[in-house]
């Protein structure tokens, strides 16, 4: 498959999505870029949730949207209460429907979605809505319309639901860095059901994370893991110069190489790039 950037340019979103033979198992990479411009940034302070009922099918291309797919959360069937950040609601929408045909059309079995700032919200509510969408397709069996409560992990690494439905935890994962809130609790919960395969990366005092508020309603899904320091005595500045993708790269190389994960003729062609 060759590299295809969707964007939506209405909101200015985009995102990388590739595929990569992995042994026997394909899986498709779907990277959204940061927050670059001026429009990025007002999305990011739109704190105005949106209800659930604002995915409608309205929202996608009829040829693309089979009478099949749901749009996550759907409103005839949620009963999670979720609630969505309006901006990146919104920058999702205007390249969802690109990132569905892809995946509808494509062979993988697995995939990735990944994203820093801006990029990591919107990538939060890909990740969700394709497990939502094509679950089976990725190993997952979810229990449909029936409400799912949290459960022991079984011996194979799956997350059982009450009514014995086992939802795989390796068939669609996400990795954020540097990502905002994206919901509320409602949200929060239903997320961390159907997408247990989920690392939020922090590094040190990054203020973006820290938005929207939680008195705002807001909160961040599973599961947080922390890099570099989080005590500075240049606290001020460094909350802002934490937030550089630059900072995250560095600090899982120097963990991948302290723990003999890669070798450093493997972190040559590792540079920091914003999407």
């Amino acid at each position: 498959m060759v590299p295809q950037l969707v964007e939506g340019r209405k909101t200015d979103t985009q995102c990388l999505v590739l595929a990569e033979q992995i042994a026997a198992v394909t899986q498709l990479f779907i990277v959204f870029r940061g927050s670059d411009s001026e429009r990025d940034w007002g999305i990011n302070l739109n704190f105005r949730q949106a209800a659930a009922e604002y995915f409608k099918q309205e929202v996608v291309k009829e040829a693309i949207l089979e009478e099949k797919q749901q749009v996550y959360p759907y409103p005839g069937r949620s009963q999670s209460g979720a609630k969505m950040h309006q901006g990146f609601v919104d920058a999702y929408a205007s390249v969802r429907d690109a990132i569905h045909e892809v995946i509808q059309t494509h062979p993988a079995t697995r995939v990735a979605v990944a994203g820093h700032s801006l990029g990591g919200a919107v990538a939060t509510l890909c990740a969700v809505d394709l497990q939502y969408n094509f679950g089976p397709k990725f190993g997952i069996i979810s229990a449909g319309a029936r409400a799912m409560e949290p459960a022991p992990t079984s011996a194979e690494g799956a997350a059982q639901t009450a009514d014995g439905a086992i939802q795989t935890a390796d068939g669609i994962t996400l990795y954020t860095f540097g990502s905002p809130r994206v919901g509320n609790g409602g949200f929060r919960e239903s997320f961390n059901r159907r997408v247990p395969q989920s690392f939020r990366f922090v590094y040190g005092m990054d203020l973006v994370p820290t938005f929207p508020r939680p008195w705002q309603n807001y909160s961040h899904v599973d599961q947080e893991y922390r890099l570099g320091q989080r005590l500075r005595f240049d606290f001020i500045t460094r909350r802002f110069q934490d937030h550089k993708i630059e900072n995250y790269i560095d600090a899982l190389r120097a963990e991948a190489r302290e723990a003999g994960v890669l070798e450093a003729e493997d972190l040559v062609g590792v540079r920091a790039q914003r999407w």
